[in-house]
This record gives structure tokens, sequence and C-alpha cells, in this order.
């Protein structure tokens, strides 16, 4: 059974489907590699240390703007950087697909997606 953990890259995306492409990729290689390494302490293996993380999303803006005011989200209210970490994109993928096709849209600025320093 093979443990051993795919390295990713961050990188930054124009288009919301292959930023949450990403993430989904990143939590299903960090969730699948624990629960690989429990099943190998159920049989009665000692690994090593075990971590995983989640991914991140990221966008520093310059402006703060939003195309359409009837929204209270998809925007950053003010000029910065912004980041949080997202899980269980199986079930909250159509919520990240169009926050981040808001965020796109408000502030052209490109959505970065990596593997954050937070464990699952």
């Amino acid at each position: 059974m093979a443990r051993k953990l795919e390295i990713f890259k961050s990188k930054r995306f124009k288009d919301p489907d292959a930023a949450f492409e990403m993430i989904a990729r990143i939590y299903d290689a960090h969730t699948s590699y624990l629960r690989n390494c429990f099943d190998a302490y159920c049989d009665g293996e000692h690994p090593h240390k075990v971590s995983a993380y989640y991914p991140y999303v990221r966008i520093d803006t310059k402006y703060a703007r939003r195309a359409d005011t009837r929204y209270s989200y998809g925007f950053a209210h003010q000029p910065g950087k912004y980041e949080t970490t997202v899980t269980r994109p199986d079930i909250f993928g159509e919520y990240y697909k169009e926050q981040f096709r808001l965020l796109l849209k408000n502030h052209d600025v490109p959505i970065e997606v990596g593997v954050s320093d937070t464990p699952i």
C-alpha cells in the first residue's frame, strides 16, 4: 500500500472551475493519505509521524469594488491579501465555485490555491 503524499505547488487561476479542481485534488490526496496511514496502523504497522493539510485559497486585491451590490459575498471590502483554508469540496463545491466566480468578476485578480500549514 503506497503511503506517499503527493507534493503540490501553489498555482494561480483565472478560471473558477480550475481553482476548484485544484482544491479537490489537494484535499483528496491529503485525506486519502491519512486514511491509508490509518489502515496501515490498524494492520499493525507503525508508520512515521503522519501529517496532512487543508488546501488554502488566497487573493491579493489592489482595489475594493464589487460589480453587483445585491450580494454580501464574493468581494473583498478593502484592498489587501485574503486567505482561508477550505474543506470538503464534495459538499461545498458549488458554493466555492460561486465565490471564486464573483471574486474574479469583482477584483480581476487570480485566485491562488495551495497547501496550507493547517493540519487536517
